[in-house]
């Protein structure tokens, strides 16, 4: 009875894990550019000065990475790798077509302006036909730059375009 509560517990995780919401933002207002998985990991990139530094939380344990303590003072050899297949180019780019076809835009503001008063009246009009419900595009000539955007999928379909594009790579090739 104790083994089926830990098998079932350990399937709800996992099942949480492939269907909760891959939540991404940037928020140029506030400095926010983060991704979150809702109770599991949540991770931003903070600019301090002239530093760059990525916070994270994995399981509510808290920890930072600083990118520049990675630099390395010389660039390593490459190990000549197998010639890919010709087909794997073109399963990998319909691939990335339908990954990105998966993301759904949750809200996107833009207040943008371009420095040229002819482009900026250029791009009201296609504003204009492009807000809805979820997008709102603004054109300023105020010199003002902010974006908000709100994306989300989930990692199972990452995972189910990795499979199912593995498998074609494999069968059809």
């Amino acid at each position: 009875m104790i083994l089926l509560i830990i098998i079932l517990s350990v399937l709800l995780i996992i099942a949480w894990i492939l269907f909760a919401p891959l939540i991404m933002r940037v928020d140029t207002e506030v400095g926010d550019y983060s991704v979150r998985l809702p109770g599991i990991i949540k991770a931003g990139i903070r600019h301090k000065e002239d530093d760059i530094y990525m916070r994270a939380r994995i399981f509510f344990v808290p920890f930072r990475i600083r990118p520049s303590s990675f630099a390395r003072k010389k660039p390593r050899k490459r190990k000549p790798g197998k010639p890919r297949r010709a087909g794997s180019l073109k399963y990998g780019m319909m691939a990335g077509r339908e990954l990105l076809a998966s993301f759904r835009i949750k809200r996107l503001f833009a207040n943008i302006d371009t420095s040229d008063f002819v482009l900026n009246s250029n791009l009201v009009p296609i504003f204009m036909y492009a807000n809805n419900k979820r997008i709102h595009l603004n054109v300023n000539y105020m010199e003002e730059f902010t974006v908000y955007l709100d994306i989300r999928n989930r990692l199972a379909n990452f995972l189910w375009t990795g499979i199912k594009y593995q498998y074609r790579m494999i069968v059809k090739p």
